[in-house]
């Protein structure tokens, strides 16, 4: 495995719509994060 320094590793993946839907998916628990309009952090987390 390559160690990277921070700042120095591979760019992060673009996904499109229908890989990310696919990603989401195959997943049986999912985390959401959301923004409030005060600019606080709100979320919440789900089984399925």
């Amino acid at each position: 495995m390559t160690a990277y320094g921070p700042g120095d590793g591979p760019a992060p993946a673009v996904l499109t719509d229908d890989a990310l839907s696919e990603l989401i998916g195959a997943s049986t628990f999912a985390a959401l994060a959301t923004t409030k309009k005060a600019g606080r952090r709100g979320g919440g987390q789900g089984v399925r």
